[in-house]
């Protein structure tokens, strides 16, 4: 049985395996359906972002939240993605995960938290970020070019490099300090 490992690091290969010769920003899409995963959008219950569904015998499927953002549709995708991959020891079983709307709260939920994770090293690999975070003149335009949610990249930059004091404009040198959520 395959064990589940460092969301990084399983991010980091699926992307060698699947997205290595092309452009930013990362398309979660793409990768799921390469993966032979099923996209759709859906009118979801209200309070439900998306949901990943395995049945044996069928190809999985990811449904997003039709009346989502375009990059919050993605950001979910990319989640649904990590939960996939975290229940890759389970492949054979029946099994679906919804996600709700609070993505980035996990309140001790590994499995989410997990997701969470994976998503954004999927979509936002550390050293692109860490080299579009020196470019970039605001928090808009970095979440802008990786095509996620603003409060998804002020997350992920507050993961990559804790800073004491919450910045969303430049600072010091053009570079963006992370901001706390």
């Amino acid at each position: 049985m395959r064990t589940v490992g460092d969301p990084e690091t399983e991010a980091q290969q699926l992307l060698d395996a699947v997205w290595r010769y092309l452009s930013l920003p990362v398309d979660p899409i793409y990768i799921a359906q390469r993966l032979g995963i099923k996209v759709f959008t859906a009118g979801l219950s209200d309070g439900v972002a998306s949901l990943i569904r395995n049945r044996p015998g069928y190809d999985p499927e990811i449904y997003l939240n039709a009346v989502d953002s375009y990059n919050r549709q993605r950001w979910n995708a990319g989640r649904e993605l990590g939960h996939y991959i975290h229940r890759l020891p389970d492949i054979q079983a029946v099994w679906e995960y919804v996600s709700g709307r609070h993505s980035l709260t996990t309140s001790g939920n590994t499995a989410e938290s997990y997701a969470n994770a994976f998503a954004g090293y999927l979509l936002m690999p550390s050293s692109e970020l860490k080299l579009g975070r020196s470019r970039a003149r605001s928090l808009l335009t970095l979440a802008n070019a990786f095509r996620v949610p603003v409060e998804v990249m002020r997350f992920r930059l507050t993961a990559l490099a804790p800073s004491p004091t919450p910045c969303i404009a430049p600072c010091a040198g053009g570079a963006l300090a992370t901001a706390r959520p």
